[in-house]
């Protein structure tokens, strides 16, 4: 893995996203539906105000439930709620020249799984603990078959 290469060589662009005024709801909704565990939280002008993670849905989910001792919870209250309310607001970012080294040093220093890449504040992308093992793999070496064949 070259730590050199740039974010934007591995990122991800095809991003789903949501507005803060979002429900609970619509995020679980999109995190089955989609298969994926962090969704970039954005304004109107595109421009990135959090991140909500399905670590966040399960955190609230556990602060209601010890609320009520462990008795049901107000789905209808929970669906209900908006994501401005349990996201994580002004997530830390990179920009799409910085360095993978840099995205896997802020990543592991700070235990994150996720981070958003902007351009002057403008989400372009999202680099994942996924992505980064992805990019680490194939860039491995290769041994060739002749290193592997009995003898």
């Amino acid at each position: 893995m070259n730590p050199q290469t740039p974010v934007a060589a591995i990122m991800t662009t095809n991003l789903i996203t949501v507005h803060m005024d979002d429900r609970y709801s619509k995020v679980e909704d999109v995190f089955l539906s989609h298969n994926i565990h962090h969704i970039p939280v954005v304004d109107q002008g595109n421009k990135l105000v959090g991140i909500v993670s399905q670590t966040d849905m399960h955190k609230l989910l556990d602060k209601l439930t010890s609320k009520t001792s462990g008795k049901s919870y107000n789905e209808k209250l929970l669906s209900s709620m908006q994501i401005g309310e349990f996201m994580t607001l002004n997530p830390l970012v990179i920009e799409p020249e910085d360095t993978i080294g840099l995205a896997a040093d802020i990543i592991l220093s700070n235990k994150l799984h996720a981070l958003p890449v902007v351009d002057d504040g403008t989400l372009v992308g999202l680099i994942t603990n996924h992505d980064l093992l992805a990019f680490a793999f194939a860039e491995s070496t290769t041994f060739s078959n002749e290193e592997y064949s009995e003898t």
